[in-house]
């Protein structure tokens, strides 16, 4: 016997994976074809919050098949996790199907509770689980993942959408060894409404291969179903019985997002998103961003960073960029195999962090390139004095004999992988001198290095609103080539890498303003025919 749900009318949605506000509509609850609503372990059927009925999983319309289960109870929890069904060796559950579907939600319940036996500890449950062969799960711990999701542990569910090609679906459990068991307190598999997902992505970044089939054909897994700027939405206020968490731990800058409201109905669209895809307590809530919203969930994995702004294109008197909510969903099957996770995800980190980084370098190389051939042109056109320029190197840390000295003999080895990464570690200590080549050391000034490093530790700023526009790099690498010029040509004695600075922060900045101002108007004189000496002159 298959769970029944109680009619009813639920608020709209709209959703684009990342969920934008729109306008006014009410339509009546999904009602799904498959539906299969499980109890594991229970005598009778439990009505839960929202309304629907789960029946128990033996006897059902679902065959239970493999070893001796056994049936585990509790008063604790609440009522749908008070019962479970534990697996001592493979287990199965064996679901029947239509022919003609768009696709299935699987939603696995976890709630360990005490067992009278010492053999069936569900505390130290360890267990794979699998959809037709397809790993759905793999050495999971549901008291271990409960732990870290929450204190105290809270039930634990684990969402699926999955795309079966047989008229059936196959739902194992199978223990990791002998001494372990697996268990389920409750099973949702019911059919997912047509275009619940876009077919249309972009892989962020391309590292795996990837199949051209559409998005929609794959197994994904929910990570995260947020509500942003709103309050927790349970599953008895959702079109699909979700449960949509706010957004509140996830902000990195919560000033800068401004929580709005609003209370009318939503419109959709012939052709877009459907009532199913979010709630009104989804859409009736956002935040409001002016210049930058970074969402940032961190973990001992890594971390997933979405940043939302204002188009380039927008009105410069209104900016401002919306966002309501927030689903991130997992593609299984893209790791060979759990032991691949740790070392997949740190060179995923490190490709990208050399990457951005050897970029910002390239950059000022190259602008400090044009910057030089400019200046040559400028001279080319001025009267030549007796005594030619000498070249002089410029005070830049390629770390030739001193990496390759150092690499052998100092312990971590890790943070020298990547250039930027070492140079901008000695920058935020304030002591980038450090690391320049010693052939070089002596012939480098002070004041010119430390603008230089500042410029690249701004380019280098997590994130955008921080980091500086390609303008503002090329005067500060041109005020940081003047200081250089001006130390070679000066008297000895005067300011090296290590001698004294006589000029504070303010008056530095106020110098490359004056450059930046005397620069934009050789430009200015050049469109109007101007000497270009002249204006020089005038720096």
């Amino acid at each position: 016997m298959r769970g029944s749900r109680n009619p009813r009318f639920v608020p709209n949605s709209l959703i684009l994976s990342l969920i934008f506000l729109v306008a006014p509509l009410s339509i009546a609850a999904f009602q799904p074809a498959e539906d299969f609503l499980l109890a594991c372990g229970a005598a009778t059927g439990t009505v839960v919050p929202d309304g629907r009925l789960f029946v128990p999983d033996y006897p059902s319309s679902a065959t239970l098949s493999g070893c001796s289960s056994t049936a585990l109870s509790s008063s604790a929890p609440p009522p749908l996790y008070r019962t479970a069904r534990a697996f001592p060796c493979p287990s199965s559950y064996l679901f029947p199907l239509a022919a003609a579907r768009a696709g299935l939600l699987l939603r696995l319940h976890f709630h360990p509770f005490p067992s009278p036996s010492p053999s069936l500890n569900l505390s130290a449950a360890l267990f794979n689980v699998s959809a037709s062969g397809v790993p759905l799960l793999s050495v999971f711990s549901p008291a271990a993942a409960a732990a870290a999701a929450a204190s105290p542990p809270r039930p634990l569910v684990r969402e699926f959408y999955l795309k079966p090609n047989s008229s059936s679906l196959r739902l194992t459990f199978s223990p990791t060894s002998p001494s372990t068991v697996a268990f389920i307190n409750a099973i949702e598999l019911f059919s997912a409404p047509d275009r619940l997902f876009s077919d249309a992505f972009t892989p962020i970044p391309s590292l795996f291969s990837f199949s051209d089939a559409p998005l929609s054909n794959h197994l994904l897994e929910t990570v995260f179903r947020i509500n942003v700027g709103g309050s927790l939405v349970t599953p008895d206020n959702d079109t699909l019985w979700r449960t949509w968490e706010p957004d509140d731990k996830y902000l990195q800058r919560p000033s800068r997002a401004q929580s709005v409201t609003f209370g009318g109905h939503i419109h959709h669209t012939d052709g877009g998103a459907t009532p199913e895809t979010a709630p009104d307590f989804v859409y009736g809530t956002a935040r409001a961003m002016n210049k930058d919203f970074v969402l940032l969930h961190r973990s001992s994995t890594g971390g997933i960073n979405i940043s939302i702004g204002p188009s380039e294109h927008s009105l410069t008197w209104k900016i401002n960029a919306l966002l309501n909510g927030v689903e991130i969903l997992k593609i299984n099957g893209v790791v060979s195999s759990p032991n691949e996770n740790s070392r997949i995800s740190r060179h995923f980190g490190v490709i990208v962090a050399s990457v951005l980084g050897c970029l910002i370098l390239a950059c000022a190389f190259m602008v400090l390139v044009a910057i030089m051939a400019r200046r040559k042109s400028r001279k080319d056109q001025m009267p030549q004095s007796q005594d030619a320029d000498t070249w002089s190197p410029l005070p830049v840390f390629p770390g030739n004999s001193y990496l390759r000295l150092t690499e052998l003999t100092t312990p971590n080895l890790q943070l020298r992988v990547n250039l930027a990464e070492w140079a901008m570690h000695w920058q935020k200590k304030r002591l980038l001198e450090r690391i320049i080549d010693p052939s070089l050391k002596a012939k480098t000034n002070r004041k010119s290095l430390k603008k230089f490093g500042e410029t690249v530790e701004k380019c280098l700023a997590q994130y955008g609103i921080d980091r500086p526009t390609m303008g503002d790099v090329l005067w500060n690498l041109e005020y940081a080539l003047q200081l250089h010029e001006r130390a070679v040509h000066q008297e000895p004695g005067g300011d090296s890498t290590y001698g004294p600075s006589d000029e504070s922060s303010s008056s530095v900045l106020q110098v490359s303003t004056s450059a930046v101002t005397a620069m934009r108007d050789d430009s200015t004189a050049e469109r109007h025919g101007k000497s270009s000496t002249d204006t020089a002159g005038h720096v």
